[in-house]
C-alpha cells in the first residue's frame, strides 16, 4: 500500500513539473484568445463552457450513438449511409465510441467506423483550439468549469488536449483550502478516465 502511494505521488510530481505554459500567463491568454478567434469561435465564459458541453455525451446520448454504429452494418445500403452521415455530423464527440469498433467482427462496421473517424477529424478544429479553450476556461473559472472539463475528458481524442484538461483540473482541485467536492465525488465515477483524472488532480493539488 505504502509503495503504491509513493509511486502515485512520484508520478504526480513528475507530471506537475512537466506541465505546459501557465494558463494565467498574459501572453498565453492573448495567444489562446487569438486561436479561438481564428477558428471563428467566441471566447466568453458561456461560449467556452458550451464548447466543451457540445463535445460531451450523456449516457443516453451514448446509447443513441451505439445504435447508430450498429446500423453501419445494416443490410440496407441506405441505412448504412444514413447512419454514417449522422455520425460524422455529430463530430468528434463520437470518435471514442467509433474507435471501439475499428476491429469489429463485422468488417463493414470496422471499415465504416474508420472512414467516419477520418471524416470527423478532417472537419474538426486543429488540436490547438480545444487546448486553448481549456486553458482559457481554467484561467477564468466560471461556475461549472470543473463539471464541464471532467465530463469532457473521456471524449478528448488527442492526448495533448487531455493533458491540458488534466492540468486544469489540478489547478481547480482545491478551493479555500479544501478539495473541490466535484473531484471528490468523481473518485467514484463509473468512467475510469474520470476517476483517474480526479485522483491525479487531487494528488497534484
Amino acid at each position: 500500500m505504502a509503495r503504491r502511494v509513493y509511486l502515485l505521488l512520484t508520478v504526480s510530481l513528475v507530471l506537475a513539473c512537466a506541465r505546459p505554459a501557465a494558463a494565467d500567463d498574459p501572453g498565453q491568454v492573448k495567444l489562446d484568445e487569438k486561436r479561438l478567434q481564428n477558428a471563428n469561435l467566441k471566447h466568453d465564459d458561456k461560449s467556452l463552457l458550451e464548447f466543451f458541453r457540445h463535445r460531451t455525451l450523456t449516457d443516453a446520448e451514448r446509447e443513441n450513438v451505439r445504435l447508430l454504429i450498429d446500423k453501419l452494418g445494416a443490410r440496407a445500403f441506405r441505412v448504412r449511409e444514413h447512419a454514417a452521415a449522422e455520425l460524422v455530423a455529430r463530430g468528434v464527440v463520437v470518435v471514442e465510441l467509433l474507435k471501439e469498433h475499428l476491429k469489429d467482427a463485422d468488417l463493414e462496421v470496422a471499415r465504416r467506423a474508420e472512414k467516419c473517424i477520418q471524416a470527423i477529424k478532417d472537419k474538426d478544429y486543429p488540436v490547438e483550439v480545444p487546448a486553448a479553450a481549456a486553458r482559457l476556461l481554467v484561467q477564468r473559472r466560471p461556475a461549472g468549469t470543473l463539471d464541464a472539463l471532467l465530463a469532457y475528458l473521456p471524449f478528448a481524442d488527442n492526448e495533448s488536449v487531455a493533458d491540458e484538461v488534466r492540468s486544469g483540473l489540478a489547478d481547480l482541485a482545491v478551493r479555500d483550502g479544501k478539495a473541490d467536492k466535484v473531484l471528490v465525488a468523481a473518485l467514484n465515477d463509473r468512467h475510469p478516465v474520470r476517476r483517474a483524472a480526479a485522483g491525479e488532480a487531487l494528488c497534484r493539488a
